[in-house]
């Protein structure tokens, strides 16, 4: 099946330091021969020619990074539910120093609940029931979390829409539209129906009523995190909605095992300001951009990818000169690749671009399947999925620092059994059983993997 495939795409992959080896492998077995066959010639004893040949044989370098790797790719599919899909995805999340997470789905359950609701005016003496009849037959065709848990509170009985019968039955909808993360609207019964957030009402050309504005006050000063939902009728709008998220009970460990490890957290959502900063205060997220469309998040991902020359040191000067750069009249210092890699980890279409464009994609299963397939690493869904997530990235970085490990291991033993047999001071029996013993150390010191510890409880993981 498609997980079979996967895995096994998974094991036949090579990394990008797997592939230097190889390419240094290339050259350093040329080399070694060249080196045996001029060690005979020049002492005049072939054995120490044929010693130094058989105890540089270069199997310990090869093996090096595969065992580690193979061992990694079990520990987090078994332990962890976590599938990487490559050799170099692997390795690339074990270099991880940035990561974008969306808050919605994410961050947060993406199961909201309908807290409250106001009628306004352009409701025009419709009651709360058919308002919401006509909300969800445009809410049910938009896969977001917000729209889904809007349909689900009206609905209840999940036969009866997917049947079209009884209560939940729900009326056609044409000339469905999405309007880029901000809302959707379609027509119901030649009445044009909408629904998203302030931006949407915006590009819509529908003002906002006093009433809308003065409850929406009314629900900040209450405090907590929510969202607010315009349900729009033609061009007015006709009632307004609270919905509330709940934050997963592991997202602030994960935050704090990331940090320990080196990897700065930023949260990007599509929501505003208010419910990004009540999100972030819970799960310890001190950098968030809140409001930020599909396209921004890709930019996020690649202003991070590449820091310009003195981004560091800019002065004031400098910071009001981006109209001239961009007007071409001054000439911009070239940018940089950063040394660790930028992550995205992301449940929905909103974050496709984002996740395409960073050096390691990381998708949520229960998230949409055009969105699974294009990621690189895949965190299925249940209990702890943060914290194992987390877990993986640490586990990916110590099997990064055991593959170097091993190479200096290995490549410390050969020098030395050259230096050794070229002096004469080692056997052909020795040499054989160092390139054996070499060979036989990588291997077990790559087996490590299999006895490191997951930073959470195997049974959550299964819940």
């Amino acid at each position: 099946g498609r997980m079979q495939q996967a895995v096994d795409d998974a094991r036949s992959t090579r990394s990008a330091t797997e592939e230097l080896v190889n390419r240094v492998a290339s050259v350093y077995t040329p080399f070694v021969v060249l080196g045996a066959v001029f060690v005979a010639v020049f002492t005049r004893e072939p054995v120490r020619g044929l010693t130094a040949l058989v105890g540089a044989c270069p199997c310990a370098l090869v093996a090096a990074a595969p065992i580690v790797q193979a061992c990694v790719f079990v520990r987090l599919l078994s332990d962890m539910q976590v599938l990487v899909k490559n050799a170099r995805a692997l390795e690339t999340l074990g270099r991880l120093s940035v990561l974008g997470v969306d808050k919605t789905g994410t961050l947060t359950e993406g199961e909201f609940r309908v807290v409250d609701v106001a009628l306004m005016p352009g409701a025009d003496g419709r009651q709360q029931d058919e308002l919401f009849r006509l909300l969800c037959a445009v809410e049910s065709r938009d896969p977001h979390p917000l729209a889904s848990s809007i349909v689900r509170a009206h609905i209840g009985c999940a036969a009866d829409f997917a049947n079209g019968k009884g209560p939940g039955a729900l009326p056609r909808v044409d000339k469905f539209t999405r309007v880029e993360s901000k809302g959707v609207w379609g027509l119901v019964n030649n009445v044009v129906v909408g629904a998203g957030s302030l931006d949407f009402l915006d590009d819509m050309c529908i003002d906002v009523p006093d009433e809308a504005i003065a409850i929406r006050k009314t629900w900040e000063e209450s405090g907590g995190a929510f969202t607010t939902v315009y349900m729009s009728i033609e061009e007015d709008v006709a009632m307004v909605l609270r919905l509330e998220d709940s934050v997963r009970s592991d997202a602030k460990a994960a935050v704090q095992l990331l940090g320990g490890q080196g990897v700065g957290v930023s949260m990007l959502t599509g929501d505003g300001e208010l419910p990004a900063k009540a999100v972030c205060a819970q799960v310890g997220i001190t950098d968030f951009n809140a409001k930020m469309r599909p396209l921004g998040k890709e930019a996020w991902v690649r202003d991070h990818q590449f820091k310009d020359e003195d981004s560091c040191k800019r002065s004031q000067v400098e910071q009001t000169s981006e109209s001239a750069l961009e007007a071409g009249l001054l000439e911009k210092k070239p940018a940089h690749r950063i040394a660790g890699a930028v992550g995205m980890l992301g449940d929905g279409l909103n974050d496709g671009p984002a996740m395409a464009a960073a050096d390691v994609g990381i998708a949520i299963s229960c998230g949409l399947q055009l969105t699974v397939d294009a990621a690189d690493v895949v965190v299925n869904k249940g209990g702890q999925l943060l914290l194992r997530l987390a877990g993986a990235v640490s586990m990916a970085k110590r099997g990064r620092r055991l593959v170097l490990q091993n190479l200096a291991l290995a490549m410390a033993i050969k020098l030395l059994v050259m230096m050794l047999a070229a002096s004469g001071q080692l056997s052909l029996s020795m040499g054989i059983f160092t390139d054996t013993g070499s060979l036989l150390l990588v291997l077990m010191n790559g087996l490590r993997p299999l006895t490191w510890r997951v930073p959470f409880a195997r049974d959550s993981a299964a819940t």
